[in-house]
């Protein structure tokens, strides 16, 4: 949609049936309806500057004048052009035309990137994030699955490793959430908040196992760590 089309719609001079296309486009777009808006009222004050002037024709004919109304209605014609092209200058008219055009164009022609769901197709990020939803929905068998197949990921790899042997243990599967805790331990890129949490649920799991956790417990655990609760409940249940 140009300008040139805008005005013609404006003025009447398209058939019918390009009208009502070009006007359903206008309609659908803010910007082309306020430019339209602009070209009729520019094109309402040439209309209406020529009808006075036809009436003016008339009226000096009625009245025999003897001077040649053609060539002065013709001044005054351009004279009228000249005023309305001034004003619109002023009021900076023509620079929004020119800014809603180019707008709305842009507009259409701004190309989106490829949806990967559209292809059937997941990006790790997805996978990883559906993964982590789905780990603390409660749908460990299904973040265990998410995870899994994110474990050699460059961007997901770590984190991927680290969520998965908390899948494991939750899900019921001990063995292979102690073998995942053991792997995670080795990995170098976590904080070492993450790898106390590592450390204190692989003691856990262990003793899910029935597996002695003395020495585990003795070690120093944080105070985000229920170390000693732990332990009096050890000692009450063995006495």
């Amino acid at each position: 949609m140009n300008e040139e089309k805008i005005q013609e719609y404006v003025s009447g001079s398209l058939p019918k049936a390009e009208a009502e296309a070009v006007a359903a486009i206008i309609a659908a777009d803010p910007d082309l309806t306020r430019l339209a808006e602009q070209y009729r009222i520019i094109y309402k004050g040439l209309r209406l500057q020529r009808i006075s002037e036809l009436e003016n024709e008339l009226t000096n004919s009625a009245n025999g004048s003897t001077h040649n109304p053609g060539k002065k209605s013709f001044r005054k014609w351009i004279w009228g052009i000249g005023i309305a092209a001034v004003l619109l200058a002023a009021f900076g008219v023509f620079q929004q035309i020119n800014y809603y055009a180019s707008a709305s164009i842009a507009e259409r022609y701004f190309q989106l990137p490829p949806d990967p769901r559209l292809a059937g197709q997941e990006t790790e990020m997805a996978q990883y994030s559906r993964s982590i939803d789905d780990f603390y929905a409660g749908n460990h068998l299904a973040a265990i699955a998410g995870f899994s197949g994110l474990q050699s990921s460059n961007d997901y790899g770590v984190l991927a490793r680290f969520y998965l042997p908390h899948a494991q243990f939750l899900a019921g599967n001990l063995t292979e959430a102690d073998r995942a805790f053991e792997s995670a331990l080795r990995l170098t890129d976590l904080s070492e908040t993450d790898l106390e949490l590592l450390r204190w649920n692989t003691m856990i799991t262990d003793l899910a196992q029935g597996e002695d956790i003395d020495e585990q417990l003795a070690q120093g655990w944080g105070s985000g760590f229920p170390a000693d609760q732990l332990r009096e409940e050890l000692n009450a249940v063995w006495r």
